[in-house]
Formats: structure tokens, sequence, C-alpha cells
């Protein structure tokens, strides 16, 4: 999706530290359903940066004007709202759950609806989520954190390629998605501070060994080519977007 949030998102999810058009973004998405009462100088305000910082920030999107940004972001929003409308019209849980099947050997539909729903549980109370993994199937979820914006649910892409030594620790639900469960390898120490945190944990993976004390688990079907198993995680996305 090219759209004004999508990029807003990308700008976020891809910036290596988090200098002003990083605060601005994050600002943005968690509150995309108020920013069309926000005047320039009050989003300067709430985010502790300048309005020039928020004006440069239009241009990177290619807007020369605050005025002109907001307006689209709003067309934005409204448009994606009647998207999803539209989309959840031609959904239903079991005919997501019958293509999981379809493009697997080995899928427990019953077991993975219900570690799905009980997952679902957990966004519905906490309404913002932090997903860790690799960049290129993380770089699925994008569309995911759009729509879920739309439905008032933060979704924060966080990409370890290298083991790190500290993350933040931060409200809402926190999703690992590593199909094989090399992420967990990789970045062990990373791994014990997402699943020690005092917020619900979360591990989405083929493989689910050595998975520590994770609160929530949901095992990815084999698939019946490895270029499936991204397929599967957007039919899963689109599960969970549906029923939030």
């Amino acid at each position: 999706m090219n759209t004004v949030l999508s990029l807003i998102i990308m700008i976020r999810q891809n910036s290596l530290k988090q200098d002003n058009n990083y605060i601005i973004a994050d600002y943005i998405i968690k509150n995309v359903h108020d920013m069309e009462k926000k005047s320039i100088k009050q989003l300067s305000e709430d985010c502790f940066v300048s309005t020039t910082s928020i004006i440069k920030f239009c241009k990177l999107l290619g807007m020369n004007t605050y005025s002109e940004f907001k307006s689209m972001l709003i067309s934005t929003i409204k448009t994606r709202k009647m998207q999803l409308i539209e989309k959840n019209k031609k959904l239903n849980n079991q005919d997501i759950l019958n293509h999981i099947v379809s493009f697997s050997f080995d899928a427990d539909v019953l077991q993975l609806k219900k570690e799905i729903n009980q997952v679902i549980e957990q966004i519905k109370q906490y309404k913002e989520i932090h997903i860790y993994g690799a960049t290129f199937p993380l770089a699925l979820a994008t569309s995911f954190a759009e729509d879920m914006a739309i439905k008032g649910i933060y979704v924060n892409i966080h990409q370890y390629n290298y083991e790190v030594s500290h993350i933040n620790k931060q409200e809402g639900v926190h999703i690992v998605v590593t199909y094989s469960g090399r992420f967990i390898e990789v970045n062990r120490n990373t791994y014990m501070q997402i699943i020690s945190m005092d917020n619900p944990s979360v591990l989405i993976s083929q493989k689910l060994d050595n998975k520590g004390v994770v609160d929530y688990s949901i095992q990815l079907p084999n698939t019946i080519s490895s270029q499936y198993d991204d397929i599967i995680l957007l039919l899963l996305f689109d599960y969970i977007l549906l029923n939030v």
C-alpha cells in the first residue's frame, strides 16, 4: 500500500535511530484518529519538536505544507476504512483457515484457531502490539500495521538482524515471528528479555522447542513448499485483523 500512512509506518520502521522523523511518525501512528484536530503547533508540542521539524517531515513525504499533509492523511484514513469494510465483507474465519490448510500438510485447524484466538483476546485488551523478527518476514507486516492503525490498534515493528544488548520495555502484546526459530538462536538475549516482560509474550513459529516460558504460542504449520510460509503469515494477519 503506497499511502501516506504506509509511508509514515515505513519511516518509523526503517529509522536507524529515534530522531525527530521517528518521533513524529510514531506519534502519528499512535494518534492517527486525532490528527484531524491537531494543529501544527499542537503536534510540535506533543512530539517535543519544532514546527520546522514538522514541515521537514511533511516534505519528506512529498508535501510542502502541514495542511496539505493533514488533508492527504485524513483522506487516506477515510479511504482505508471503506476498503477494510469491503475486505471484511469478503473474508470469514473459516475461509482463512481453509486457505491455510491448502498450503500446508500438517495444519491442526482446531488447535491453530484456539491459539490465534487467545492472542486476539490479549490484543483487544492492550490495543498495542510489538512485533520482533528478521527484516524480510516483518516486511510483510507493514500493511497489517496500517490496517490495525485504522482500527485504533498501534503496531510497532522491531527488526533485529544481529544481537542487541537491550530492548525497551513497552506496554502491549509482544510477538516474536520466526519461521525456523533462528531468531531465537541468534538473538537469545533479546528473546529472553521479550518473554520476561510483565506484558503478554507470543511466539509464532514452526519450531516451538527451546521456546522458554512464553505466555502464548502459535504453531505455524509446515508448508508444502517454503515459498508458502509467507502466505501463511499473511493469512494469519488477516485472521487477527478480522477479529479484533
